[in-house]
Parts: C-alpha cells; structure tokens; sequence
C-alpha cells in the first residue's frame, strides 16, 4: 500500500474510531497500524453511518464495554451505546454460547431463582377469535397490530416482582415473531413492520428482566402438515434453522417451552435439546408432552408440586411420574378464567376485557411455587394495540405488593 493511500485511510479510519470514543491519538496510531491488513467483522455504529474492522474478545455488560481485537492484534475498549444494535445484539448472544456448561445443581438454581414470569402469547389467533389459527390462506397481513409496547410488558413484569418472561416465537399457524429469513410470513412483512423479539430483547435488558422462549415443534406451513390440525408435517432442517436464528441474534435464552401439540416438525426431543445446546449448553430445553427429554418439566395448566407429582400436570403425567432427568418444573396457566367464546391463552375478545384471575389466587401460586421449587408463568395475551389490558396491569401489580409485603 502506497504511502498516500495509508495516510488517506488512517485519517478516515482515525475518525471512524474516534466516533467510538477512542482517544484521537490512539486512534490515529492504531488506523496507521491496521491499514496494511484490514481482513475481520465489520462493526457498525449506532447510527449505522460508521463501521470499522475488528474481533469480538469480550463483553462486560457491568460496565458497558465492548472490547474488539483489531487486525494487528492491540484491543480497544468500545462503548455499548456507541454500537449498532445489530452488533451488540451479536455480541449478547455469543456469550452464552461460548460460556462453558454449569453444573447442572447450579444452572436448576438459577432457574429456579427467576421465581415467576410472564408468557406472552400474541400471534395470529390474537386477531382470529380462536385459539388455533388454519394458516393456508393467511399471509403475514393477517397479523393486524396496531402498535407494541414492549416496555409496558417489561415494567409490568418488574412491578410484580417477576424474574422473565416467557414469549411465543412461533405457534402451529407458522407465522414468526421475528425477522427471520427462513419464512415471508413473519412480522417484519405485516403491516407493524418490526421485529417484535429484537423489541422485547431491548426491553427486557432496560429493565433488568430475563427472556425464555415458547416454540411450536410443529408447523402446518411444512409437508405433510393438516392445517388447524395435529399433524405440523416435518421440515427438521427449517426448525434447526429457525432454532439457530433464536438462538444466535437475541441473545441468552434461559429456558424453551416446547410445544408438541402438533408433533416434532421431524427432529426428536433428544436432537432438539441436542441441537439447542450446541448454541447455549446453559439454556434448560422442556416439552409439554410427547418424549420426554431436557431438564425442565412442564405443567401445561399445572399447578405447584414436587418433581414427580403426576397430579401437578395435565398433560405430560407419564413423563412426570418416571423420567429422571428433570431438574426443575414449571407450570402455567391463563390469567383469564373459563368463558365463552373467544381464545384462552391469547388476547380473547373486547368483551372479556373485564375477565381476570384474582391477585389472592396468583399470590397463592407463586407461593406455591417456591414452596416446591418450580417456577410460574402466568400467561397473558398483549390486545390488538399491543397492549397488556387495564386489568391485568394491575393485578400483576397487587399481586407485586403482596410478594413484597410477604418477602
């Protein structure tokens, strides 16, 4: 490289650095010292104006920095906020992946100290009426969103005292909460145009809260599928692909709640916590019935109760009662009680707006549930704005005061 063209790049390259809060000096040295070898990740400023090259050494998220081994070998300190979100999202994510596995005592007990959480379920069926949406005939316009406010769902979290919440990826209808580019019908097609996950991955990290994920195993966009059906047909590799995604660009995962209601998509349970644990060894993986596999039990419209307890589950009793590999349980159940007409575990219609579970019920769960070591999510489902409604805003909030007046 001629001298000229060294010089030409150092000043640009300087002040490319500099816009991430390298001292100018530093800067300048460092560019001239790249300029002959440039060849690593391109990282992107917040903004998305400015990029240089460089690897990813590690991340401190106690302090906010990000450290980049440039190409002559020096490292540099970067500011998080100084990175686009795609680049920081990246960098989250390969934390846990590149973290050694916990000892399985000590991973159950992480687990277990998230203590309850909100499940999210927002999807098509929210704008069909139903709790199982045919998906044939539907594109991602189906999805009809007027808005999402992923902050409201965190703060409300927060407020009631919950360690995570637990949001659905993808249901049986196919359609995916995030940008994915194994499918067109995602949310980034629908007319709310943005990647929900990446949303709620921002919002969580603001407000201190974990993020667990909900999956459909099957899917009645594959072959073989019988749409509204059990049968979700089998495409093994667009559910690894699909998985991988999840798990690679929004960041650690701390749990998967695996819904086998319309099969495995192709994949076994045992290759799917296999595969899930390529990524992030440390991510609990649970199914809420079919072959039992993974470490964490689920009580789909369940109840507290020791490990074993056949009569805490509804759905998954045979595994309960003799698989050995569980470690920790989890129940759930809508915050809605029983009524007519409209969907469960989903927003259900305007008219049922008025329909909660009360705080001494939710309370007495949670309770429960430490008493036996499991964890709780109760579900709700955000309304066509985007919204949690009125009502369960606050009695996840009496339910918040009851926690702390009892702790």
């Amino acid at each position: 490289m001629h001298l000229e063209s060294v010089m030409k790049f150092a000043s640009s390259a300087g002040r490319r650095l500099c816009d991430y809060g390298v001292i100018p000096a530093v800067a300048l040295t460092l560019a001239l010292l790249l300029a002959p070898s440039l060849a690593a990740r391109t990282w992107t400023s917040a903004d998305g104006k400015r990029n240089f090259e460089g690897e990813f050494q590690s991340y401190d998220p106690g302090k906010g920095e990000v450290t980049v081994e440039l190409p002559d070998g020096q490292s540099i300190r970067i500011r998080e906020d100084r990175l686009h979100q795609d680049d920081l999202t990246w960098v989250k994510a390969r934390q846990s992946p590149a973290a050694e596995r916990l000892p399985d005592e000590v991973r159950a007990r992480q687990i277990q100290d998230m203590k309850w959480g909100m499940f999210v379920c927002w999807s098509f069926s929210t704008f069909y009426g139903k709790e199982w949406t045919p998906t044939l005939d539907k594109d991602a316009s189906f999805f009809k969103a007027t808005g999402c406010d992923t902050d409201q769902w965190c703060r409300t979290a927060k407020d009631a005292g919950m360690g995570y919440i637990l949001f659905l990826a993808k249901h049986h209808d196919g359609f995916c909460l995030w940008d994915t580019a194994t499918t067109e019908k995602k949310v980034t097609n629908s007319p709310l145009g943005i990647d929900v996950l990446a949303e709620l991955r921002k919002s969580c990290d603001k407000h201190g809260i974990k993020l667990a994920l909900y999956f459909s195993e099957g899917d009645w966009n594959w072959p073989g599928a019988a749409d509204g059906g059990r049968n979700g047909g089998r495409n093994p590799e667009m559910k690894k692909a699909q998985l991988e995604e999840l798990l690679t660009r929004y960041g650690p995962i701390e749990f998967w709640w695996m819904d086998h209601a319309a099969g495995t998509g192709g994949l076994s349970h045992d290759e799917t916590v296999e595969w899930v644990h390529k990524f992030q060894p440390n991510s609990f993986v649970g199914f809420n019935h079919g072959e039992p596999a993974g470490r964490l039990c689920l009580r789909e419209k369940g109840r507290p109760g020791e490990i074993g307890d056949k009569s805490a589950t509804r759905y998954n009793q045979e595994a309960e009662g003799s698989f050995k590999g569980y470690l920790v349980a989890e129940f759930t159940y809508p915050i809605l009680p029983k009524h007519r007409g409209g969907a469960e575990w989903f927003y259900s219609l305007p008219k049922h707006d008025g329909l909660c579970h009360p705080a001494s019920k939710l309370f007495a769960d949670y309770q429960g549930a430490r008493k036996f070591g499991n964890i709780f999510s109760i579900n709700i489902g955000p309304n066509y704005e985007g919204k949690l409604r009125d009502i369960d805003v606050k009695t996840l909030a009496e339910v918040g005061r009851m926690i702390r007046e009892a702790e």
